[in-house]
C-alpha cells in the first residue's frame, strides 16, 4: 500500500491552491474535467448513494465526488480509487453531494434522557 506524500504530484499542487484559497481553478482545470468526464461514462451517469439505497433507486448523477476530501488527501485528487482498491471518486446527484457535505452524521448511540 502507497504511503501518503504531501510531496508528490497532484498533491503539491493542490495543497498550493488550498494555501492560495483558489480551489477553484483545480474544478477548472483540464486534468479534472477530463477525469470528471472518464468517471461519469464509466459510472453510467448513475448517482451511487441512490443506487445503493434498499431499494435502488436509478437517479442521474450530475456531479463527481471525492469520496476522501481534498484537503485530507490531496494526493488522491486524480485517483478513481485509493491505493486499497476503494473507490474514491462517485457520480452524485444533486440532492445525495448536498447530503454528504451537509447532513449531519446520526449519533453512534441515541440519547435516553
Amino acid at each position: 500500500m502507497a504511503k501518503y506524500n504531501p510531496d508528490s504530484w497532484p498533491a503539491v499542487w493542490v495543497l498550493q491552491l488550498i494555501a492560495n484559497g483558489n480551489l477553484h481553478s483545480f474544478y477548472t482545470s483540464r486534468e479534472w474535467k477530463r477525469l470528471r468526464r472518464e468517471v461519469l461514462k464509466h459510472q453510467r451517469r448513475r448517482c451511487w448513494d441512490c443506487a445503493h439505497k434498499a431499494p435502488a433507486v436509478n437517479t442521474r448523477g450530475v456531479t463527481v465526488h471525492h469520496v476522501k476530501p481534498l484537503r485530507e488527501r490531496p494526493d488522491l485528487a486524480l485517483s478513481e480509487y485509493d491505493e486499497a482498491g476503494n473507490i474514491n471518486l462517485v457520480c452524485l446527484c444533486a440532492s445525495c453531494h448536498w447530503d454528504r457535505h451537509h447532513k449531519r452524521a446520526a449519533p453512534a448511540t441515541p440519547e435516553r434522557w
